[in-house]
């Protein structure tokens, strides 16, 4: 993060590419960490897409049914796409707990050409709890890093009576 505020301030300077360059490196070298974290096979390692039916099927047992569409090519994607993916489904579902308990969940993952589509999608509770939920308010924040450093965007737009996340990445 560091090497981009410096590549961002040097940019109009005799040391912008060279500082670009250097934020260039770091952001291949995050990428190439991430995929030895997730290929390392322990037990704490993040599930892939297939770990997605039981998250799902956790989710409708704690109150909020899931209704999960995905592609079959999206078990050909990268091990760290997979966990990128199971994460954001992960904290998404998480939300929907906290925000919007017993509202059904619409989970789709696509894959279109290069790109990779996760959008996430429920109803707002028509009557707003009396205690708001316990929440550290960083999980949005969280994914859309985990998507941003993958090359990918990450929208969540809340309206008058829905909540919905769309990420997009590059298929990897």
């Amino acid at each position: 993060m560091r090497s981009e505020v410096l590549s961002m301030r040097a940019r109009e300077t005799a040391y912008g590419p060279d500082f670009e360059e250097l934020a260039d490196t770091a952001r291949r070298a995050h990428l190439v960490l991430n995929e030895i974290i997730v290929q390392r096979g322990e037990r704490s390692a993040t599930p892939g897409v297939d770990g997605l039916r039981a998250l799902a099927e956790e989710s409708g047992r704690a109150g909020s049914p899931v209704r999960l569409t995905m592609d079959p090519d999206v078990r050909e994607l990268s091990p760290l796409r997979q966990a990128a993916v199971y994460r954001v489904v992960q904290e998404c579902l998480t939300n929907a707990a906290k925000h919007a308990h017993g509202e059904p969940v619409d989970v789709s993952i696509a894959v279109d050409g290069t790109q990779l589509r996760i959008t996430v999608g429920n109803a707002l509770p028509a009557r707003v709890p009396g205690r708001a939920p316990v929440s550290a308010g960083s999980g949005t924040a969280s994914m859309a890093e985990r998507v941003e450093s993958l090359g990918g965007t990450l929208q969540a737009t809340r309206t008058e009576d829905a909540y919905l996340v769309v990420a997009t990445l590059p298929r990897g």
